[in-house]
């Protein structure tokens, strides 16, 4: 009972370990912190450390480096302050240390690294030379009384300016000014009505631009249908081709001529049928001979009809006589 009593307090107390490293771990990082790899340390003095805190980025070029592990005040009211550097970089002999602002409004300052010519690495612990900084405010502290300077000239050729035009304007230029301005506002008027009609028919502008859409869809897919039948459009184009050659070797005169002496035969037999003297012409064009052979026609009809009536009236068949024979 004992013993189990004591392997719970190992493990409590194993917890409670692992739980404190954990802490340590997550607040070093927090911190920026490396957790693994070793850092270098190095070390400047500032008379004004305003904007610096712990923490504040160490930079090369704006790229980050290190950072003010801390912040210290001597005996002499200045400022030690500790800097940590990666490993995988090298602080050559001669670098310095310079104080820079990390944006226009802001009161937070960083240390910008300006690395030296020398070859020689300065070894971990150094004392760094450090350089007065300025930020963009600074600079624009610095740099304002020329940017009045140059603010108030320009004031003063804008008086200038405006004299000259008060000399330039006339009443009859003031007048033609204020044409202008109510014709711009005429125009702006209009242009307000013709963004409200144009606003009012965006949504026939949209079908007619999709229409154009379809348009070109279809058109696109007739130019891909035509290209996939190239070579049956090429066919028939031979085809036609090949017929063209045909007609143009065929005997289409000799053809011309046949019929012409054709037409030419058909108006001599014309011809001779007009004419009165020819059998066919007198057959045609002499009334008494149609009248004589159309008598003709109507009594062989009436012969034909009186022998189916009567036929004993012409034929007379009999094997044995009869009286009236006899008679």
């Amino acid at each position: 009972m004992a013993e189990g009593k004591k392997n719970n307090e190992i493990k409590i107390g194993l917890l409670a370990l692992g739980a404190i490293v954990a802490l340590f771990l997550g607040f070093n990082f927090l911190k920026g912190n490396s957790l693994f790899a070793k850092d270098k340390e190095y070390y400047a003095y500032y008379e004004n450390v305003e904007g610096l805190t712990t923490g504040s980025k160490v930079l090369v070029n704006g790229y980050k480096i290190g950072k003010i592990s801390d912040i210290e005040m001597t005996e002499d009211q200045k400022f030690k302050i500790k800097i940590t550097v990666t490993d995988d970089f090298k602080v050559p002999v001669g670098s310095l240390l310079q104080v820079t602002s990390s944006g226009l409004l802001s009161e937070v300052k960083n240390l910008e690294l300006i690395a030296g010519k020398s070859a020689q690495i300065a070894p971990e612990g150094a004392v760094l030379k450090t350089m007065a900084g300025s930020g963009m405010m600074d600079q624009l502290s610095e740099n304002m009384p020329s940017v009045i300077s140059n603010v108030n000239s320009v004031m003063a050729n804008a008086d200038t300016l405006m004299a000259n035009l008060k000399g330039v304007v006339t009443p009859s230029t003031g007048q033609h000014i204020d044409q202008s301005v109510a014709a711009l506002e005429i125009t702006m008027k209009q242009l307000e009505v013709l963004s409200r009609a144009l606003s009012q028919q965006s949504g026939n502008i949209t079908a007619v631009m999709e229409n154009a859409n379809m348009t070109m869809k279809n058109t696109n897919a007739l130019t891909a249908n035509l290209a996939n039948n190239n070579a049956k459009i090429n066919a028939i184009l031979e085809n036609a081709q090949v017929a063209t050659n045909q007609l143009s070797q065929a005997k289409i005169q000799q053809t011309i001529d046949n019929l012409e002496a054709t037409t030419n035969k058909l108006n001599g037999l014309m011809t001779k049928l007009d004419n009165k003297d020819g059998t066919v012409g007198m057959l045609l064009n002499d009334p008494k001979l149609y009248e004589n052979v159309n008598k003709t026609v109507k009594e062989l009809g009436e012969l034909s009809a009186d022998l189916k009536a009567h036929p004993s009236r012409y034929i007379n068949i009999s094997v044995f006589p009869s009286k009236a024979r006899k008679d």
